[in-house]
């Protein structure tokens, strides 16, 4: 009877690892919309999205990357609908998106440990917006012809780190409050205003 039970729970335990394991999904060969996608994931796992035109309006409420093919070429459209993506958690990881036609591109709120890079945002009212979210990373984007903020940090955002991103021909080029962010290496070109 011993021998059974350690038997048992030593296959309990081999599920459980098993299920935990971080999973790739990919668009659209496992799911067509990438709203889908996030959904059916588990917190940990990577969605990969191939090159195209997704016409979305995403809500990250989970731990996950979100890779798209190439910034240049897997494009989320927002369909001049509020925000293209928001991001309501932490460890979240989103690269290779080119974000168009929304009000706000890439939001987060009240996150931490997350990173935005390698994509661009344009077009928008807002680019890349922090809102009381600290110790992020937003590297490597451009942000191009948004209307009011390329990159805005608000609501005393924190300790994040800004870095080698372009912020071309925006209303203002960065605006940023709260305490102990990281800012350098980031090119300001033909911004009506540089900062606020």
């Amino acid at each position: 009877p011993l021998f059974c039970l350690l038997f048992f729970s030593a296959l309990v335990e081999m599920q459980l690892y098993v299920k935990a394991s971080p999973t790739v999904i990919r668009v659209p060969a496992d799911y067509p919309k990438i709203q889908e996608a996030i959904g059916h994931a588990n917190p940990g796992d990577t969605i990969q999205v191939s090159s195209g035109t997704y016409c979305e309006n995403l809500y990250i409420d989970k731990a996950l990357t979100l890779i798209g093919e190439s910034k240049e070429n897997t494009i989320l459209d927002g369909n001049g609908e509020s925000i293209v993506v928001l991001v309501n958690s932490t460890s979240v990881a989103i690269r290779g998106f080119r974000i168009v036609n929304g009000s706000d591109g890439i939001v987060l709120e009240s996150c931490s440990g997350s990173v935005i890079e390698q994509s661009s945002m344009l077009h928008l009212s807002i680019g890349i917006w922090l809102h009381y979210s600290n110790s992020n990373i937003v590297s490597d984007n451009i942000v191009s012809d948004c209307g009011w903020c390329g990159v805005l940090l608000c609501g005393g955002s924190s300790e994040n780190n800004i870095t080698r991103n372009t912020l071309n021909g925006n209303g203002n080029g960065l605006g940023l409050t709260g305490m102990n962010n990281v800012i350098y290496h980031n090119n300001f070109i033909a911004n009506q205003n540089q900062t606020m």
